[in-house]
């Protein structure tokens, strides 16, 4: 949050009236993201080194609402390990490295598909089952690499779809060679080659006709027919 944010309020009232804000985020997760500096920088440049700060009164949240309408005790535990780390309460090594209580360590890629999608091939079709599970990683290059791993474990062959990978005006064309435009990875855009398969679940990623159609919606692909004329059910 910038200082300017309250810079209409005149200094001279500041004694006598109160304003209510509600802060998102935590400062133990997010800080502001200051290109090519330190983590100093960054705890410089946050809404408590404001000279504003000294006159805020802080009021905190001391109830998960989540975790008391979910009931699992497995989530407290998780959320308190978490703030444990955040605090810096947490015992971890010699070294400055943390174990991790919860959770189950993987040596590669194939053990991770293993164990969240295990069986894969014969539950692929199965809606329910698939909810159920997800693999999270933070870079839509690696989410990429998961889906083809992913997709080559269900039956049948599979087919590839090339984006378009020319440039409209000709004399542009020398600046944006071919292999460069197959290599860009472009966020809520599938990549240069699609791989997709009969009865592989896809992720629309248009309105195309809400509420029913919209982004984000899971399909189905029933068949494969020529460039242009593919069908999906959802």
């Amino acid at each position: 949050m910038k200082e300017t944010t309250l810079a209409w309020v005149p200094v001279a009232k500041f004694s006598s009236i109160s304003i209510s804000l509600a802060s998102t985020g935590d400062f133990r997760q997010i800080l502001p993201v200051v290109p090519k500096r330190t983590r100093a920088d960054e705890v410089n440049v946050s809404i408590k080194s404001s000279y504003l700060w000294s006159n805020v009164q802080k009021q905190r949240f001391t109830t998960n609402m989540k975790l008391q309408l979910s009931g699992d005790d497995a989530d407290r535990t998780f959320s308190k390990q978490l703030l444990d780390i955040g605090n810096g309460t947490l015992v971890g090594k010699k070294d400055g490295r943390v174990s991790l209580p919860f959770g189950h360590m993987v040596s590669d890629l194939k053990e991770l598909m293993n164990k969240v999608f295990p069986n894969l091939r014969n539950q692929y079709t199965n809606h329910n089952w698939l909810k159920a599970h997800a693999i999270l990683v933070p870079k839509n290059v690696t989410a990429d690499d998961l889906n083809i791993k992913l997709l080559e474990q269900l039956p049948g062959e599979c087919h590839i779809y090339n984006s378009i990978d020319t440039v409209l005006d000709i004399d542009e064309a020398v600046n944006y060679p071919v292999e460069f435009l197959n290599s860009l990875t472009i966020p809520c855009l599938p990549p240069h080659n699609m791989n997709l398969k009969i009865r592989a679940t896809v992720m629309l990623l248009r309105n195309l006709d809400p509420p029913k159609l919209c982004y984000g919606t899971r399909l189905i692909r029933k068949m494969m027919l020529s460039l242009g004329d593919n069908n999906f059910d959802w």
